[in-house]
């Protein structure tokens, strides 16, 4: 708790500064953005990774995410990076290999590194707006709530985290070009599919869907680290009923969202992914309407060239975290179907 504590108060510190020093970023505007959604453990990450590799994108990093949600903070902590450049980065790679060795084996399943793309919701931890506070503090009601945005949240609330979500962003702007464009990752946004819709009637939206079974079995195994390091659910059963919920949720609503407004929405599947990730994201962006770079064309084809070769190294199986497999496919195999079936018809009409 006191380092938590302290993080915390340093980030309302540096937002409190930056409505006295940066007030401008209230006027920058946040257009078109690009959100990459879907159910964790559903190849988000790395579909976020490929697309940033576009440069007219900008997108947090884990650094700006966790240590630095302000614009004052970002200001400090750049100006420290650019002193430690001239010595040679030791500070850089010092910060780095202790956040290797804090991720451990968790480095395996989602790739750690500082200055790598990374969940802007993350960032929305000060607000105590992320739910994955709910691993380290679990009897908290609101916290799992917020995993199912739509279902459990009321207007207000709903309206406060949108605003401080969009404050985020425009200071993500303001640092880093107010002529460049968000793109944003989260898994964890599933179920703020329809609110974000609305929120940004520009926007497009990448879904990112996987088989309901292994999708819940391979988020339950990532989180085995969390649930250690937290002391919270050490007999691994409060955790797994949880998630089960949060993945129907987010299912239900992601389908919503796609039937709702399908030329805005195009849907990834990771069997698809895995096979051939350049070709399949590339029919994606087509179907939205989003112009492939040069550079990220590049990135696309070198993904398709590196697919056979990938192996994950994460195993697991549902059956280690006792929920019914019947079940989850009863509660969830239809809209995950949907999802799937919209995304082929529409690509075939695209191709």
């Amino acid at each position: 708790m006191p380092p938590y504590l302290a993080v915390q108060t340093m980030h309302w510190a540096g937002f409190a500064l930056d409505e006295l020093l940066y007030a401008g970023y209230r006027g920058v505007r946040v257009d078109q953005p690009l959100f990459v959604l879907g159910i964790p453990r559903s190849g988000t990450t790395f579909v976020h990774r490929t697309l940033a590799a576009d440069p007219a994108f900008t997108t947090l990093s884990t650094w700006e995410a966790v240590l630095a949600p302000s614009i004052t903070e970002r200001r400090v902590w750049l100006a420290l990076a650019q002193v430690d450049d001239r010595l040679g980065r030791p500070a850089s790679r010092l910060l780095n290999r202790f956040v290797r060795r804090l991720a451990g084996d968790f480095d395996d399943i989602h790739g750690v590194d500082l200055t790598a793309a990374e969940e802007d919701y993350l960032a929305l931890i000060p607000a105590a707006g992320c739910f994955l506070l709910a691993l380290g503090f679990p009897a908290s009601q609101d916290l799992w709530g917020l995993a199912t945005f739509d279902e459990t949240l009321d207007d207000a609330d709903r309206s406060i985290l949108l605003d401080f979500y969009h404050a985020l962003l425009q200071k993500h702007l303001y640092v880093h070009g107010p002529g460049r464009r968000i793109l944003s990752k989260n898994a964890a946004f599933a179920s703020w599919a329809p609110a974000l819709a609305a929120r940004y009637p520009e926007a497009r939206f990448l879904v990112c869907v996987r088989d309901p079974v292994r999708a819940i079995s391979s988020q339950l195994s990532s989180i085995t680290a969390a649930r250690a390091v937290f002391a919270s659910d050490p007999a691994g059963t409060a955790f797994p009923p949880r998630f089960q919920a949060i993945y129907r949720s987010g299912l239900r609503a992601l389908r919503q969202a796609i039937q709702t407004e399908p030329a805005r929405f195009a849907a990834v599947d990771m069997t698809e992914l895995q096979r051939r990730p350049g070709a399949t994201l590339r029919k994606a962006l087509r179907h939205v309407g989003e112009t492939v770079s040069t550079q990220l064309s590049q990135a696309l084809t070198g993904a398709d060239r590196q697919a056979a070769d990938y192996r994950s190294a994460h195993a697991h199986q549902i059956d280690h975290f006792k929920l019914d497999r019947q079940a989850i496919r009863r509660e969830m195999q239809d809209d995950y179907d949907a999802i799937r079936a919209s995304a082929e018809a529409r690509w075939q009409e695209v191709s």
